[in-house]
Parts: structure tokens; C-alpha cells; sequence
């Protein structure tokens, strides 16, 4: 809180999240009732909730290291729908969000049908993959693809949740290249740089 005062963010649209990052453990749904308890004695405005962060991993990525909190996606539709019920015994007027993923029917679609009602958003990290394309390819074609995913969520959401509007705030996203040696994107200069920040800047003209 002290932070986001200092730099002129407002509490109201930043999102918590309380869960290890790697989604290989949970919370009990209490604990989250009772951190939003105490956000709201402290007088803090914060009402953005999302329950775990890319907890589909175990499934989907092959190095194995994240996602064994939940190894089915029954697993988290669990633990997420009674955390947000807990949430909002305390907090009426939170905003739950929903980790899911675009490459996955099972922690996609399924998501948002067997949550339905129970999420305000969702979080579904939109990263731009593009390995060795040019410039214009990477920050226009790569960024109008990935709107075009975009919108047709959008579709997806207003199917599945047709009771409660659910919108996509996406807590991550950004050009993610991989290096031709097999690296970590993080080794990428191009995510950083110039290109990088450009790539960002196109996103969010497209998103405004």
C-alpha cells in the first residue's frame, strides 16, 4: 500500500495475490478470508483478488518445477470457487480472478464454464512467442494476432458467464522470446530493449 502511494497507482485496480507463484501450494480459503479482513480494517481499498498464478504448469510446461498444488484442473475449480465464496463473505464487492490459459480446453474452456459465476476476471497472460522474426513481423503482426485471441476470449467469457460480466486483466504479458541456444527468456536482450518496450507500446494501443 505504502508503495503504491508512493508511486500514484491506486489500490482500487491493483491485483493481490497471495499464493506461491509457482502454484506448488495453496492457501486455506480462511486465510484469504481473513487478508481481506485485515486489508479492510487497515483501511486499504484493495478488492482485486486473483487465486493462483499459472496453475496449470504441471500440465502444461515440461520442466516439471511449478503447478503441483493442483494437478487436475478439478483440483483448482475446488479450491478456487470455495475461495472466492470465502472472499466474499467478507468482502461483498470484491473481484475474484481466474488463472487460466489460452492453450488448454481443460485449463481454458473448462475454467470458465465450471467456475462460472464465481469470477470477476480472468488472467490469462497474453506473451508474445516470436522467435527470429524482423520487426514489423514481432511489434504489429505478432501484437495483431494475439488481439485477435483476445477478442474471441472475450466472446468465450460472455458464453460462459453470462450472470456476471467477467472481463480479461491480465497480470502478465509482454514479448517473451526464447533465445536460438535454448536460454531462459530472460537472456533475450530483444525482451528488453527498444524492441521489447515497443512491442509493449503497440499491446497497449491495441488494447486501449
Amino acid at each position: 500500500a505504502e508503495f503504491l502511494a508512493k508511486v500514484g497507482i491506486p489500490q482500487e485496480t491493483t491485483i493481490i495475490e497471495l499464493e506461491d507463484y509457482h502454484a506448488n501450494s495453496k492457501l486455506d480459503p480462511a486465510v484469504w478470508a481473513r487478508t481481506v479482513a485485515h486489508s479492510q480494517a487497515k483501511g486499504y481499498r484493495f478488492r482485486h483478488w486473483e487465486v493462483g498464478n499459472e496453475v496449470y504448469m504441471l500440465s502444461l510446461a515440461s520442466s516439471g518445477k511449478a503447478g503441483h498444488a493442483f494437478s487436475t484442473p478439478d483440483d483448482y475449480i475446488r479450491h478456487f470457487n470455495a475461495v472466492a465464496q470465502a472472499i466474499r463473505r467478507v468482502q461483498p464487492d470484491a473481484r475474484i480472478g481466474l488463472s487460466v490459459t489460452p492453450d488448454s480446453l481443460k485449463w481454458g474452456n473448462y475454467l470458465l464454464k465450471a467456475c462460472s459465476g464465481n469470477y470477476d476476471f480472468v488472467c490469462p497472460h497474453w506473451y508474445g512467442y516470436m522467435i527470429d522474426q524482423d520487426f514489423e513481423a514481432t511489434v504489429l503482426g505478432e501484437n495483431h494476432a494475439k488481439l485477435y485471441e483476445i477478442r474471441r476470449w472475450n466472446a468465450l467469457l460472455a458464453a460462459a458467464s453470462p450472470d456476471r460480466r467477467a472481463v480479461q486483466y491480465d497480470s502478465e504479458w509482454g514479448l517473451h522470446q526464447h533465445p536460438a541456444d535454448g536460454k531462459p527468456a530472460d537472456t533475450e536482450i530483444r525482451n528488453g530493449n527498444t524492441f521489447g518496450v515497443l512491442y509493449r507500446a503497440v499491446r497497449l494501443l491495441y488494447y486501449a
